[in-house]
């Protein structure tokens, strides 16, 4: 009897995680230039604009799972997230 393959989605996981960096990408640009100073904003400290960017990929991740079960990412790759219960 041949082994049961538990995790056989790991490069397609990996596949999916690039593509959805390639998605947040302009977005971190844009922080970027914020940050150098090419666009000219008045705050006081970066430390709050950080912190909005820093959450983005988390945001991003809550939203595309709750409501459509997955990210962008992975459905260009065909995976799903199921619930545990």
């Amino acid at each position: 009897m041949a082994p049961e393959i538990k995790y056989h989605t790991a490069a397609r996981r990996i596949i999916a995680a690039i593509i959805d960096g390639l998605v947040l990408l302009p977005l971190g640009l844009t922080g970027d230039l914020f940050r150098k100073g090419v666009f000219h904003i008045d705050i006081v400290s970066y430390d709050l604009w950080d912190l909005l960017f820093g959450f983005t990929g988390i945001i991003y991740s809550i939203f595309f799972h709750y409501y459509y079960g997955r990210t962008v990412g992975k459905a260009l790759v065909g995976l799903k997230s199921f619930g545990c219960y």
